[in-house]
């Protein structure tokens, strides 16, 4: 399989009513599937399938981000369009 980008859409972090929206990449790696996103670093996942994969990397983002907000950390590339931010690679 190659590799595969998806969007993700993240919504309410950390008591905000803010939409994120991330690219992340989902690859094949013999029997195990690992889902990554570019950028956000050291953000990765793993499945035993590309759907679990999907669905790990979705809490994995959602949980770094809010750490993310939470210490006032700076999110890369963010762009603001009526309330949602765009994160992009």
């Amino acid at each position: 399989m190659e590799n595969r980008i998806r969007t993700l859409t993240i919504k309410d972090i950390a008591d905000k009513p803010n939409e994120y929206i991330v690219e992340v990449v989902v690859e094949s790696d013999e029997d195990v599937y690992h889902a990554y996103c570019p950028v956000l670093d050291g953000c990765h996942s793993s499945g035993d399938t590309e759907t679990e994969a999907f669905e790990n990397i979705q809490e994995a983002v959602r949980l770094h981000l809010e750490v993310m907000i939470e210490d006032g950390k700076f999110i890369p590339d963010i762009v603001a369009d009526k309330g949602r931010f765009f994160v992009k690679a």
